[in-house]
């Protein structure tokens, strides 16, 4: 019964009055004060609250906008841009060009956001050009 419910379901706090009937047993000893259908309860507003936090993390970093009004996210992602032609061999650039790889980058990490981009679309521009030059045309 709980599979057809799904995983959706039961972090959400519906869950199937098997899991009542499995720790009626259980909880019917003297050991314990709770009675079945409160342990049930707190089950439920257990599952709710691992939810609620596992929503407000996701927002957190999906949502939140950090320095220079960008999520976590764009930040990473603008990171991941910087890497790749960070390693650029000089010999692929055009002479005038070699230049964007003699960047401080950890000053460029420390820098914003905009700083990064503006370097990116230097260096992808420059790549394009050293390609145009190359093949010729």
């Amino acid at each position: 019964m709980t599979d057809q419910l799904g995983w959706d379901n039961f972090v959400e706090g519906r869950i199937s009055k098997v899991f009542l009937e499995a720790v009626k047993p259980d909880l019917a000893g003297k050991r314990y004060r709770m009675k079945p259908e409160r342990w049930c309860k707190t089950l439920i507003c257990k599952l709710l609250e691992l939810t609620h936090k596992q929503w407000l993390f996701r927002n957190s970093h999906v949502h939140y906008k950090k320095l220079d009004g960008l999520t976590l996210a764009q930040h990473d992602q603008i990171f991941k841009k910087v890497m790749k032609p960070m390693w650029t061999d000089p010999s692929d650039l055009l002479t005038k060009h070699r230049h964007l790889l003699e960047e401080d980058f950890e000053k460029l990490g420390d820098n914003t956001a905009d700083a990064r981009k503006i370097w990116i679309a230097s260096m992808e521009s420059a790549l394009a050009s050293a390609d145009h030059v190359r093949s010729g045309k």
